[in-house]
């Protein structure tokens, strides 16, 4: 892709007060965004309401203009793919949820979104039994015709996250921070070599950390086809997650444990809900359809 376009897709998505909504109609009705910031005051007004029109025709901050500015020197400099949903290497699994992520930063083999996909969360706080449940489940899905999809949170996603490097094969790496981050520098040599590391947050950006979390969360509903949810409280994220994989067709596994442990009421829960129970990686590879019942 041309330096011009990635700096309009950049200058479009760097427009946060624009929601999925928005940024679907524009782009359905009007087309790219070179397209869109062209596009006239009548053609806007046409299809949005004038506030939007106004922000679109005002583009981006200054001070948004100068990360979009070090992203594109960055791009330069870095081997860092730049995928958008008009690209014809974007991932077609991404687009099975109501709001696809429109662009994300990729490092690593791209085709592993090809396979099967499954995540393993759960608790940011988890026992030593859930720990090595994570880590050991993971290192064995990671020898089935799949690919593991991991975020880079603590407790259980970490621990899964640790099983799938030991493998030193193709998994996929979700990150909760810009590709551009110091903290991501390592992994991202690591994940070149070894799998595929994927950021939908915009490099240099000055969006918090919850923006972020939410951008990773889209990417992880977006690029797992089954989640397995190992130890997870009433009150976990990792419960919101499951839900709202759930919710968009998703499927979902849980892992029961003791009635008396709070870090498994939460996937007791899903199970009433209608998750899957599941005791071993036999039972998840069944589930997801790679082995006979």
């Amino acid at each position: 892709m041309l330096l011009e376009a990635i700096s309009s897709w950049l200058k479009f998505l760097s427009l946060s007060e624009l929601d999925d909504d928005v940024r679907g109609i524009l782009l359905k009705t009007i087309g790219l965004p070179e397209l869109i910031f062209d596009a006239s005051w009548t053609t806007l007004t046409r299809y949005v309401s004038t506030d939007i029109a106004l922000l679109v025709k005002r583009g981006p901050s200054n001070q948004r203009l100068d990360q979009i500015e070090k992203t594109l020197e960055w791009l330069q400099d870095e081997d860092i793919q730049f995928v958008t949903i008009s690209d014809n290497n974007y991932p077609s699994r991404l687009l099975n949820v109501p709001y696809p992520p429109l662009a994300f930063f990729s490092v690593g083999d791209l085709s592993l979104l090809n396979y099967p996909t499954v995540s393993i969360v759960g608790s940011t706080h988890p026992t030593d039994e859930g720990l090595s449940t994570a880590r050991s489940w993971a290192k064995s899905l990671m020898q089935e015709p799949l690919t593991l999809v991991q975020g880079m949170g603590s407790g259980i996603e970490y621990a899964a996250l640790q099983g799938a490097a030991q493998s030193k094969k193709g998994f996929v790496v979700v990150s909760d921070r810009a590709m551009s981050d110091r903290e991501n520098v390592e992994k991202i040599s690591f994940m070149r070599k070894h799998g595929l590391m994927v950021s939908a947050s915009l490099p240099f950006s000055t969006f918090n950390k919850q923006s972020m979390w939410f951008d990773r969360q889209k990417m992880m509903l977006a690029a797992c086809e089954h989640f397995v949810i190992v130890e997870a409280s009433l009150f976990s994220r990792s419960l919101r997650l499951a839900r709202e994989a759930g919710d968009v067709g998703r499927n979902i596994m849980a892992v029961p444990g003791s009635i008396h442990e709070t870090l498994h009421k939460g996937c007791h829960q899903l199970i009433k809900e209608g998750a899957k129970l599941v005791e071993s990686t036999q039972d998840i590879v069944k589930e997801m359809g790679l082995r006979a019942l």
